[in-house]
């Protein structure tokens, strides 16, 4: 995936209390999948690190994709062996499902992603998997499941991107059955995550799962309410200049996904009345808003968030999608933004339309 274009994911760690610069310049992009072995796999159950279980008796390796093609005459049980490394697996035309079962041993995934958009069978990956370093696609065709039973793990700078183009009942899904209802909204402590508001899906939507374990858009577990995972910015009048008189939501609170929408009438963006944090600031629509106090970019208006001396945002993940149109998203950094709640995590930013920048004013 080119870095120059849409889906792009920047990824920034700095210390805990650092001031970010003007704007994210570090970029990170996937490795050129056009360059990589696909190796497939024999028509065999050899466990996975043996040279007999492969077409060719090449082991995949960190620069590899492990696919699963009409070699695999019908459905395909098989283990890890030993832990290992791939760039990617891709499911095409086996006989029937391929399962790799659990065995104690890991799959480091790296940025070839999984890749099941023309797949006729479904795979269930009941070993562990962590996500390697950089961001990774994972794509299931209508009518396939991808399911996960293991542990799923992330290396600090990952990201994931589903693309589920069937969301429908007997679509395309994505299961993941030792989890939580809201796991990758950060319902869960497992502290190996880190940042847990890592993945995204469709490029449009905070990815997270319902009640049956089954991905879905982040939205769908609560819409326009202040208590559960989304926190609308239900603004009724706009900002006035100076004062900012009138204009919401100015909050004291934490928020899973604060989401930057103008419910009901025109707004500005946020105004912080102390330090918060959000699991998400979400970005999926244009500002229109050009009344007083309006902010402009490159001509264009901008979504404002403000936090004056001594009001910190701590913020894990950007997501700003192709609805902003021009619209960027300027954080005016009165005070200190904050990368997650310690040195070691990271902040992710999926700028899925690059004329849109997410702007630092220091």
């Amino acid at each position: 995936m080119s870095g120059s274009g849409p889906n792009q994911l920047k990824n920034m760690k700095t210390p805990r209390y650092a001031k970010l610069s003007l704007l994210f310049v570090c970029i990170l992009m996937a490795a050129d999948a056009g360059r990589a072995a696909n190796i497939p796999k024999a028509n065999d159950t050899d466990n996975l690190n043996l040279t007999t279980s492969w077409v060719g008796g090449a082991v995949p390796g960190a620069g590899d994709v492990a696919t699963w093609n009409s070699t695999v005459a019908g459905a395909n049980a098989t283990s890890l062996g030993a832990s290992t490394n791939w760039l990617g697996i891709q499911i095409l035309n086996p006989g029937g499902p391929v399962q790799i079962n659990a065995d104690g041993n890991t799959l480091t995934n790296g940025t070839g992603g999984i890749d099941m958009s023309a797949a006729t069978q479904s795979l269930t990956l009941n070993n562990n998997v962590v996500l390697g370093a950089g961001p990774q696609n994972w794509s299931v065709a209508s009518g396939q499941t991808l399911t996960l039973g293991g542990n799923l793990a992330r290396n600090t700078g990952s990201g994931l991107r589903f693309y589920l183009p069937d969301l429908s009942a007997g679509g395309a899904h994505v299961s993941l059955t030792n989890g939580t209802p809201n796991w990758l909204l950060g319902g869960t402590t497992n502290s190996t995550f880190t940042n847990v508001f890592f993945a995204t899906i469709n490029d449009m939507d905070i990815a997270a799962f319902n009640g049956s374990m089954q991905i879905i858009g982040g939205q769908a577990l609560g819409v326009n309410n202040t208590t559960g995972p989304y926190l609308l910015n239900t603004s009724t009048t706009p900002g006035e200049s100076g004062t900012w008189t009138g204009q919401n939501p100015t909050v004291n609170a934490n928020a899973v996904v604060a989401d930057f929408s103008a419910i009901g009438a025109q707004s500005v963006g946020w105004r912080l009345s102390g330090s918060v944090t959000w699991g998400v600031a979400y970005l999926n629509e244009s500002q229109t808003y050009t009344g007083v106090g309006a902010i402009y970019y490159n001509g264009a208006p901008a979504w404002l968030v403000t936090h004056t001396s001594g009001r910190n945002l701590t913020v894990y993940t950007v997501l700003m999608t192709t609805n902003l149109g021009t619209s960027a998203f300027f954080d005016n950094v009165g005070a200190t933004t904050i990368i997650g709640t310690a040195g070691t995590r990271d902040m992710l930013v999926y700028q899925n339309n690059p004329v849109a920048p997410y702007v630092m004013q220091t």
